[in-house]
């Protein structure tokens, strides 16, 4: 099996190996007899040399596509096939002794094709290929790879998406949240690193295939999904995206948002980065004084187990502009990132703590409280 993702493609085949150049492959493998051999496009021909001992397997011509994306798998495994409502063929592989696995992540799997057709508005545009890596990946294409966290953190973002409506909802949601906890256990860190990293050298390439390529822009896409379509910008404008997106993908860290009682009728909510070890040494090469660890931050809040609230904690000009919001009756809660839809970590003051302990109290499965507890 070939892995060339994401700068291997050179040493197996002479090309320009950078994702921004695209060809058409045209793959012959020659294998073992009593193999199978797979590749990115339909097998057109299978012939036996006349040794008898090797198969020629030749295939179609891909689609205009990337090299890190061209795989080639030989194997004695076995196939279970199926449609999608629109046609287009899907195999799953496997050993021999896993068919009723095989059954499940075939049924599973076109499904999701199925989905992702529907979403994107387009058919298949791969014929072979990673379910996601045919739109973001080959169709929709990173210019280098600092923009992994883009098609990366889709893919997570869009199967947790599938699996919520295909399985139980609690199991998925315990498995969501881990991958919250882990990606801002690692981004609390000083030595945490921008999920766009620039990244010079094919040799450092390996560092941005961790948990924030995949879990903190999983994260950021659900953050993003929430606020895109429909909603004004801190500044009141039209969201862009660039600039704010900018902010949470080009500089490291997250946000610690604090709710004080600023008087007896007013809330103060203001942000700061948050550190596990404040005197801990950055990186110099991450450090990001372009963006001063300020973001614009959307903010969703509930009171009791109410209606669902948004504004922008804006990062201000000179410094992190706080959110004044009125209070509710004396001694119901405030919740901010209900759900935990926004990429943060949040903290009550003295009161604020007290009003949410008093409600577990009384009733303890008041949704938007339990959510939101998981990361304060």
């Amino acid at each position: 099996m070939t892995k060339m993702e994401p700068a291997d493609a050179r040493r197996f085949v002479p090309c320009f190996d950078e994702p921004e150049y695209k060809a058409i492959w045209k793959v012959t493998v020659i294998h073992p007899n009593g193999t199978r051999a797979i590749a990115n496009a339909f097998e057109i021909s299978e012939t036996t040399e006349a040794d008898g001992k090797w198969k020629v397997s030749t295939f179609e011509p891909t689609p205009i596509m990337p090299s890190y994306l061209l795989a080639i798998f030989v194997s004695e495994f076995e196939f279970d096939e199926s449609y999608t409502k629109r046609g287009v063929r899907f195999r799953v592989w496997s050993t021999p002794d896993t068919k009723d696995k095989r059954k499940y992540g075939l049924k599973a799997a076109v499904t999701y094709m199925e989905t992702l057709e529907r979403y994107f508005d387009i058919e298949d545009v791969m014929k072979k290929q990673g379910l996601y890596d045919k739109w973001l990946g080959n169709l929709v294409t990173m210019k280098w790879w600092d923009e992994l966290w883009i098609k990366e953190g889709f893919a997570n973002y869009f199967e947790n998406m599938e699996l919520n409506e295909n399985r139980d909802m609690r199991i998925i949601r315990n498995e969501i949240v881990a991958g919250l906890d882990y990606s801002m256990e690692k981004d609390s860190l000083a030595a945490s690193r921008p999920i766009s990293s620039i990244m010079d050298m094919p040799i450092e390439l390996a560092e941005i295939y961790d948990i924030l390529s995949y879990d903190k822009a999983d994260d950021l896409w659900k953050a993003f999904d929430e606020v895109v379509e429909g909603v004004e910008g801190p500044d009141g404008r039209k969201l862009n995206l660039v600039d704010v997106g900018g902010r949470w993908s080009k500089q490291m860290g997250f946000p610690l948002v604090t709710v004080e009682h600023f008087n007896s009728t007013t809330l103060k909510i203001k942000q700061e980065r948050y550190l596990k070890n404040p005197k801990a040494i950055e990186p110099q090469k991450y450090i990001s004084s372009n963006y001063g660890y300020k973001w614009d931050v959307p903010l969703w809040y509930q009171w009791d187990d109410k209606q669902l609230h948004y504004k922008w904690l804006k990062r201000g000009a000179h410094y992190n502009e706080p959110l004044y919001i009125q209070m509710k009756p004396k001694d119901v809660p405030i919740v901010i990132n209900a759900d935990r839809r926004s990429y943060l970590a949040q903290n009550y003051d003295a009161e604020g703590w007290k009003k949410i302990i008093k409600q577990l109290r009384e009733n303890h499965e008041v949704s938007c409280i339990s959510s939101s507890l998981e990361n304060a």
